[in-house]
């Protein structure tokens, strides 16, 4: 018998089983970059609340680690740019870095907000200099299964090794590869066993997604902000385009 979190995985899977001249007709998820960046600030509440009153098919956002092992949505590994405060993210507990910057929220508190109602793609990063984080995966997975979100959640980094640690710890996790350029694509999900591919829209075209999909994987593009670069991935046929402008993506789509 299956069980429940298997017959939510084939339902969320079901549009994605079809042939490949079926797939051009089919609408991409319209994916808020950091809830939509042009729009709020990013990686706040304010900005994923948005993206849902929007109705988009998701947000993405970005996580590190905090000093006392509590995942933290912010993008960069540290405050200086989008608090304008010094400080250092692993450098802080989750107490200290809201005293510093309320809006920054917890990864809990953006998936409450996801549940039932959008996908979450969820970076995992680490930092810029010095060591990766230590055991960040296992708290991810952890938090996920709390939150009863691994069913909603696409978990994406250029990072290979989390990528790897997170298919050994849970292999029904849906992954993908963040892609800035050229990669081996069957390499890489030989080595990855990734269900999504995320390259950056430049290198994007029908024969990259045709490919992608001949190995049985999904492909989001991103950051995707122009009309023209949105029809283009329109019609190269990817399945989620992620862009700081979710409502002019929306138009496009409707």
């Amino acid at each position: 018998m299956l069980t429940r979190r298997q017959i939510l995985m084939a339902a969320a899977l079901t549009p994605w089983l079809v042939t490949a001249q079926e797939r051009p007709a089919m609408k991409p998820w319209n994916i808020a970059h950091r809830g939509g960046a042009k729009l709020n600030p990013e990686n706040t509440m304010a900005a994923f609340e948005k993206a849902i009153q929007l109705g988009c098919d998701g947000f993405e956002l970005d996580i590190h680690f905090s000093l006392d092992h509590d995942l933290v949505v912010i993008h960069d590994d540290t405050l200086d740019r989008t608090s304008h405060t010094p400080g250092v993210v692993h450098e802080m507990t989750m107490t200290q870095l809201k005293a510093a910057d309320p809006s920054i929220p917890s990864l809990r508190e953006a998936l409450r907000a996801a549940r039932g109602h959008c996908q979450v793609l969820v970076e995992i990063k680490h930092p810029a200099k010095g060591p990766r984080y230590n055991g960040l995966e296992a708290v991810l997975l952890k938090q996920l299964a709390e939150e009863k979100m691994l069913d909603q959640v696409v978990v994406i980094s250029f990072e290979r090794q989390s990528l790897k640690l997170l298919r050994e710890q849970d292999p029904s996790i849906q992954t993908g590869l963040l892609v800035g350029g050229q990669t081996d694509v069957p390499a890489a999900q030989k080595e990855l066993g990734c269900n999504w591919i995320a390259p950056h829209h430049g290198v994007v075209d029908r024969d990259y997604v045709d490919k992608a999909h001949a190995l049985g994987l999904r492909v989001n593009t991103w950051t995707v902000n122009d009309e023209v670069s949105m029809r283009r991935m329109l019609e190269a046929g990817c399945d989620s385009i992620t862009s700081d402008r979710p409502d002019l993506l929306k138009q496009i789509l409707s």
